[in-house]
């Protein structure tokens, strides 16, 4: 009897649900159609008080015509006000009051029409009754198509409305006009409850096939392959109703444990679980919204959409549930990612920048602000020599040891490639900075251990304090860098504070740079040569190009001094493009059988287009490849990059020599001539200077000389200076020279000469550099890269 007294009951319970849903939805029928309601009343009662307005009882028709026009007020204002949000028993009760109120408008303004037609139809004639007729059926009509939604509401208004068209009719005698009435009020009300049971079949198939649609919706996400989503929901006190395997499987709980717990139970403190309770709690739907649960010591995140029900049964939320763990701890990544350098661990440079800010506006009274610039000493060379594995594995290192000596409070970051940054601030800061240096020095004091590698890598500093050195953090950025490479350029090791006379120099730096560029479209730049003697004839048999940049006062700039510049401010591609230009266009000037010899950039090379640059030099001037040779300097060597080596291996074919310039200087040995298909090699002054003093650069010397003959690669002596050098590089067998003792460079106008000429005439010997009077042999293919222009030997 219990269960049955139950089932009664919830019988009951969902009937008075569908009840409320009917009636809810019944409400916002009539909230679309309230105002052709409201319109139909005004209209019909504006018609009757201007047909009778002139009537002796005028006046007292204006006070049913008024009570006509609060009622229609009264009820446009009930219907147009939102409905209440919840589908619980208070939302449900609140739905039915104003059912009741909407039907109590109703019948007080179907009252006022009936007091109007009464008082109207006393004394009227025939065809002011037929007015009365047709108003009371338009009234009807109006009030029957808008409410039939509310088919109780409708019928009040209708049955009243005729009722007083009945007794205007009835008070006149008109027996037809009532019975005409009573014919209409009948197919209304017919009409009504057939418009009301389309209405109500209509939503509650809607209804069904919504559940339906949610309910097979969320089912499939319990399915195979949909494993990382399940579904959850709740009866009206919160609590969890049959989960499912899916669902227990994440909790880490059993089903039985998990059938009636309250949901918001199984998640973590927080305002997470805040933000979820407060959606169950107000009966609102949500989506996504990301809970934190723990499992067996295991932090898990769940993102949670859920949306209350109104189909009357035990369930009154439903939703589903997905793992985002892994999603969040990719987030998680990408934040520290965004904030942090991943090869180091220290922050980036876009927090660093908010720190340095943060920290300049904090700047109060006494306190300063310190920048710290460190790059590593050779990392450059480490990475070229031992591959970039290497090299991360250095700046790894690095960031340990900065983590290691330095105090967390400091800001430490990775500025991008090989540079770091640290800012210090508060008093006496500059002090506490220089033992920050101190510091740094001393971790780099052990090599650094790179796999089987034990390199020494130091480090080089600059300093900026603010206010002293700048006051936005732009100034001080550039004031420590600019510390920073003083530092390097005076020997490395050691830290250089910003001085004023720094920035002095960069300024000129500057403006240097900007009077380069405008030198590259002005004509200020020339070629001055320099000759190449055979040393056994004295023949002079070819010439090395050499820039030189003249400024308009007549001064005549060494590449020394600007070249570093232009590779520093992206002008030494088109820089070297010009020289080989220019040179090549210069060679109609020389003799057939003399060829000249221009320095190239390594930037060039890397660049790929120096090919394409020489071929078209050569085509437009119509010249010959083997009469120009490119100098490329041994370190060269270090370089791994096959575009270079392509690059290199094109430029031979189309019959360019290369030469290998200020052989000894670099890291390359006597070893690598057996592994590059060089031309020449041209040792470096260095040696020469000191061969008849020194018996270790004589000895490299000969060896050099040595191993190039057996090559087949022609050795050139540079730096020339006295007629003693000269007899003993005959003696050795050095083949070329090049140097003071002949010439200084010169523009290509003030040699004059005639084929044949020795010393520093134009003239060479017959088919000096002519293929087939060039020894050479075929060397295995190696690896190379080009020497910057330079300044003339």
């Amino acid at each position: 009897m219990g269960t049955a007294m139950a089932v009664s009951a919830q019988k009951l319970v969902k009937r008075a649900e569908i009840l409320s849903y009917l009636q809810r939805r019944g409400i916002e029928s009539c909230q679309r159609s309230v105002t052709m309601a409201t319109a139909g009343n005004l209209i019909f009662a504006g018609l009757l008080l201007l047909t009778f307005a002139d009537l002796n009882s005028s006046a007292a028709l204006l006070s049913p015509l008024s009570v006509i026009l609060i009622g229609v007020a009264l009820r446009f204002l009930a219907t147009a006000s939102s409905l209440p949000k919840q589908h619980d028993l208070k939302g449900r009760l609140a739905i039915k009051r104003r059912t009741r109120l909407l039907e109590l408008a109703n019948a007080g303004l179907g009252a006022a029409w009936l007091c109007v037609m009464l008082l109207l139809g006393q004394g009227a004639s025939h065809s002011e009754l037929m007015l009365i007729g047709f108003t009371a059926a338009g009234v009807m009509g109006v009030e029957a198509i808008s409410l039939s939604a509310l088919p109780r509401a409708a019928a009040i208004s209708v049955g009243c409305i005729a009722a007083g068209g009945m007794a205007a009719m009835a008070t006149a005698g008109e027996i037809g006009g009532v019975a005409l009435m009573i014919a209409l009020m009948l197919m209304l009300m017919r009409g009504i409850v057939q418009r009301y049971h389309t209405f109500r079949n209509s939503h509650l198939r809607t209804r069904a096939l919504r559940r339906s649609r949610d309910v097979i919706s969320l089912l499939l996400r319990e399915t195979d392959w949909a494993r990382t989503d399940w579904l959850w929901e709740l009866d009206a006190g919160g609590r969890l109703v049959d989960p499912g395997y899916r669902f227990a499987e994440a909790a880490g709980r059993s089903i039985g444990w998990l059938r009636g717990l309250t949901l918001d139970a199984l998640f973590d403190e927080g305002p997470e679980r805040t933000q979820l309770v407060h959606y169950l709690e107000a009966k609102l739907s949500f989506r996504n919204v990301a809970v934190r649960v723990t499992r067996d010591g295991e932090t898990r995140w769940w993102s949670l959409s859920g949306r209350p029900v109104e189909n009357g049964d035990r369930v009154a939320f439903r939703g589903f549930a997905t793992d985002i763990t892994e999603m969040r701890e990719a987030e998680a990544k990408v934040a520290y990612m965004a904030h942090f350098d991943a090869l180091t661990g220290l922050a980036n440079r876009a927090t660093f920048n908010q720190d340095f800010s943060r920290s300049l506006e904090r700047r109060r009274g006494q306190q300063q602000v310190a920048l710290l610039f460190l790059d590593l000493d050779r990392f450059k060379a480490i990475n070229d020599l031992y591959g970039h594995d290497v090299g991360d594995s250095v700046l790894a290192e690095a960031g340990v040891r900065l983590k290691t000596v330095l105090d967390e409070a400091l800001t430490v970051a990775r500025f991008g490639g090989d540079e770091f940054a640290v800012l210090l601030e508060g008093r006496d800061v500059e002090a506490r900075a220089r033992d920050v240096a101190r510091r740094i020095f001393d971790a780099y004091r052990d090599p650094v251990a790179a796999g089987p590698h034990r390199l020494e890598v130091g480090t080089s500093i600059g300093m900026a304090v603010a206010p002293r050195d700048g006051k936005t953090m732009g100034d001080l950025i550039r004031a420590a860098d600019l510390a920073l490479y003083e530092a390097k350029r005076s020997g490395r090791g050691q830290m250089c504070a910003f001085r004023p006379e720094i920035g002095e120099r960069d300024d000129e730096s500057r403006a240097l740079q900007a009077d380069l560029m405008n030198a590259m479209n002005s004509e200020q730049l020339e070629i001055h040569y320099q000759p190449l003697i055979d040393v056994k004839t004295r023949a002079t048999i070819g010439y090395e190009a050499l820039l030189r940049w003249r400024r308009p006062d007549g001064r005549l700039i060494m590449p020394d001094d600007f070249i570093p510049l232009a590779e520093r401010c992206g002008l030494i591609v088109p820089l070297g493009e010009w020289v080989i230009r220019e040179a090549v266009r210069q060679l109609a000037d020389f003799p057939d059988d003399v060829g000249v010899a221009v320095n190239v950039s390594p930037v060039q090379l890397r660049d790929g287009n120096l090919p394409a640059t020489v071929m078209s030099a050569l085509a437009s001037c119509d010249q010959p490849g083997h009469r120009l040779e490119l100098e490329i300097t041994e370190n060269v060597v270090l370089e791994d990059s096959s575009a270079v080596r392509a690059s290199l291996e094109t430029l031979q074919k189309m019959g360019v020599r290369l030469a290998l310039d200020d052989f000894g200087t670099g890291y390359a040995s006597l070893n690598y001539l057996r592994q590059f298909r060089f031309d020449k090699v041209k040792i470096d002054r260095s040696f020469i200077s000191e061969f008849t003093s020194r018996k270790e650069s004589l000895a490299v010397l000969r060896a050099t000389i040595d191993l190039a003959s057996n090559l087949g690669i022609t050795t050139l002596a540079e730096g020339v200076e006295s007629e003693e050098q000269m007899e003993q590089l005959a003696r050795e067998g050095c083949r070329q020279a090049q140097g003071f003792l002949f010439s200084a460079a010169k523009p290509i106008g003030e040699f004059t000469g005639v084929p044949g000429q020795t010393g520093s005439g134009l003239a060479a010997a017959p088919h000096a550099l002519a293929p087939e009077a060039t020894e050479s042999a075929a060397v295995p293919e190696g690896k190379v890269i080009v020497k910057k222009l330079r300044a003339s030997p």
